[in-house]
């Protein structure tokens, strides 16, 4: 966050696999959520989106149906 800062950035979006991406389905880590929040309000950076993906080419109809969690 702080790099996007230092770029001239004013907004941010984030896709799942980064140590900040919080996705609905995936576990909640509020101490995750909690540093996000403060980096966001320390650099003004804002957060414009998080990008959900899903294993759509999976056999697996209830994989296929849920967001894609890349790093756990």
């Amino acid at each position: 966050m702080r790099t996007v800062a230092e770029l001239g950035y004013s907004y941010i979006e984030l896709s799942p696999g980064g140590v900040h991406a919080v996705l609905p389905a995936s576990p909640r880590d509020d101490d995750k959520v909690a540093e996000l929040k403060t980096v966001l309000r320390e650099t003004g950076v804002q957060l414009s989106s998080i990008l959900p993906l899903y294993k759509w080419s999976s056999p697996d109809e209830t994989e296929r149906q849920r967001p894609c969690v890349l790093n756990g």
